[in-house]
């Protein structure tokens, strides 16, 4: 049975905002990034209404109070499709 591939590609902002308190001592940080994920799936259809398969992004991010490192942000997702 036929197969769907799928790609994407996002690009945007990421925003982390922390607060610790310790001992009464309350510490605010807050960072924005560039943030850009990038990704692709396929799904196999089953049935003539039901279809499933993996999907994989990478979305990295890099803010600027970690020292400029980027961060690599893996994901694995499986996609489940209903049609009627």
């Amino acid at each position: 049975m036929p197969g769907t591939n799928s790609g994407h590609v996002l690009v945007g902002g990421a925003h982390d905002d922390n607060q610790i308190a310790y001992y009464g001592i309350t510490k605010n940080s807050y960072a924005d990034s560039f943030a850009v994920a990038i990704g692709a799936g396929i799904d196999v259809r089953v049935t003539r209404n039901f279809s499933i398969g993996p999907s994989m992004d990478y979305a990295p991010t890099s803010y600027s109070s970690a020292g400029g490192d980027w961060q690599n942000n893996w994901q694995v997702s499986v996609i489940v499709k209903f049609r009627w």
